[in-house]
């Protein structure tokens, strides 16, 4: 079952990347990261109980899913990254002054950290 749930988020990631499912209103790279992340966050609750779940046994569907599981998170995780480098590579002629280029780099961290905080915990 965590198979097909993992199969099924690839092929949303798949259909949707290049034409997003967010509102006209929310900020293409941002919205691109954050619905990213929401797939994310969604087959990482499920690890992790399926983790905690200390009596079920090890079989080969479980180990294929483990590596599934971790293929998709590096894709996940690899496009929100993509989605801050074009941000920032799309924005980054507005840099005219030192001050306003540390703000924008203080910023990217912080775009970076938020997307990738739930990995960690």
């Amino acid at each position: 079952m965590f198979n097909e749930d993992l199969r099924s988020v690839r092929a949303d990631f798949d259909k949707h990347r290049k034409n997003l499912p967010i509102t006209p209103i929310q900020p293409t790279y941002a919205g691109a990261a954050l619905w990213a992340k929401g797939l994310l966050l969604r087959v990482q609750a499920t690890y992790q109980v399926l983790e905690k779940a200390t009596f079920l046994a090890v079989t080969a569907d479980a180990e294929e899913g483990k590596r599934n599981y971790l293929q998709l998170c590096g894709i996940l995780e690899s496009y929100m990254r993509q989605q801050h480098a074009e941000w920032i590579e799309r924005y980054s002629p507005l840099n005219n002054s030192d001050e306003r280029h540390a703000s924008n780099i203080n910023c990217a961290l912080h775009f970076i950290a938020c997307a990738t905080r739930t990995r960690n915990h």
